[in-house]
């Protein structure tokens, strides 16, 4: 029994070490706390599925969608905003904003007779990714890939009586993806750094260098009355230099796909809560967090009669529920983009 037991353990890890490796492709669960969500986040999943249906014709394919969007609500205290510079006192919640924002995003591959495909996604503002899709026949198929992410955030958002300053947040996201008869299992190692981190100069704990982890496992449920409904569960692990902004949590998602001629809805709800590792002595809380969200993506395929154009719009509700004042926050985002398959 011993032995055996021994030898489920080393299996388990090792299919946790081979999960934690690569990265789940259905949803971005590695963006930074306090970083407001973005329209792209939403359109860019919807964007990857016709990529994906592009991939069975051998040869070069691409995509483009332009357009715009708003995001409106109340940021948390630690949020970079322009409008947000300096903060009375670390109780007080910030002001609410709205802002306009471009929406500019693109892909380009090129399929192989060997069905291995090479593609590239492009948000302007947002970063690059590069994915290598390998079909495995009968057996399911798998993906492979790179992504980077960039934000804007303050050097040190806890300052109070000063303007603060702005600086910038890279994230490189290494992730894997294995999908068979509607079972998807991914995973992911982030690599995160802040450029000038002044808070982590200041308070050990609340370094905001290291990696992010993370594993999504979904199953799509294909009905013929009632669509496609996409259950999912998500775990994340942040393991920063900084023991107070070290966290884990869950996730669990469901999103519903339903087309009715050409007209496709994309309706998406979530819920998670995270628990960081120590407590924060600038506010004096070890934080929690229970983050709920509800999203709607409307896809008008075969625009004006052409069946390369088409229109996206979505709109996103999002709220971030805390132990503390200054982490707490909520925003409705929206968009409209018109896009263009080649």
């Amino acid at each position: 029994m011993m032995k055996k037991s021994r030898k489920c353990m080393i299996i388990t890890s090792v299919l946790l070490i081979i999960l934690l490796t690569g990265g789940p492709l259905l949803a971005d669960s590695t963006r930074p706390q306090d970083v407001p969500p973005r329209p792209s986040e939403i359109i860019r999943p919807e964007l990857d599925k016709m990529v994906m249906d592009q991939e069975d014709e051998t040869g070069w394919h691409a995509n483009v969608l332009l357009g715009g969007g708003v995001i409106s609500g109340r940021p948390s205290g630690l949020d970079y905003d322009k409008k947000n510079k300096k903060l009375k006192s670390l109780d007080d919640k910030a002001d609410r904003k709205t802002e306009p924002i471009p929406l500019i995003m693109g892909s380009l591959g090129y399929t192989f007779g060997t069905g291995t495909t090479i593609r590239t996604d492009l948000g302007i503002l947002d970063g690059l990714a590069l994915y290598i899709d390998q079909s495995l026949g009968d057996i399911g198929s798998m993906t492979l890939g790179i992504d980077t992410s960039r934000y804007d955030v303050w050097k040190d958002p806890y300052l109070i009586g000063v303007e603060r300053e702005r600086t910038r947040l890279t994230q490189t996201k290494f992730v894997a993806e294995y999908s068979i008869a509607g079972l998807s299992v991914g995973g992911g190692v982030t690599s995160q750094k802040v450029k000038d981190d002044d808070v982590g100069k200041r308070v050990d704990e609340l370094k905001r260098d290291g990696n992010i982890y993370d594993v999504n496992v979904g199953y799509a449920i294909a009905t013929e009355d009632f669509g496609i409904l996409q259950p999912s569960l998500s775990y994340k692990r942040q393991d920063l230099d900084g023991k107070a902004d070290s966290s884990h949590g869950y996730s669990a998602n469901i999103v519903h796909n339903y087309m009715i001629g050409q007209i496709t809805f994309t309706t998406g709800f979530s819920y998670g809560k995270t628990q960081y590792k120590d407590i924060n002595t600038l506010v004096n809380v070890k934080r929690k967090d229970t983050v709920y969200g509800i999203s709607e993506t409307i896809t008008y395929n075969n625009l004006f009669g052409n069946p390369r154009l088409y229109a996206m719009m979505m709109l996103a509700w999002e709220t971030t529920d805390s132990n503390h004042n200054i982490f707490e926050s909520n925003f409705l985002t929206s968009g409209l983009g018109f896009g263009y398959n080649f």
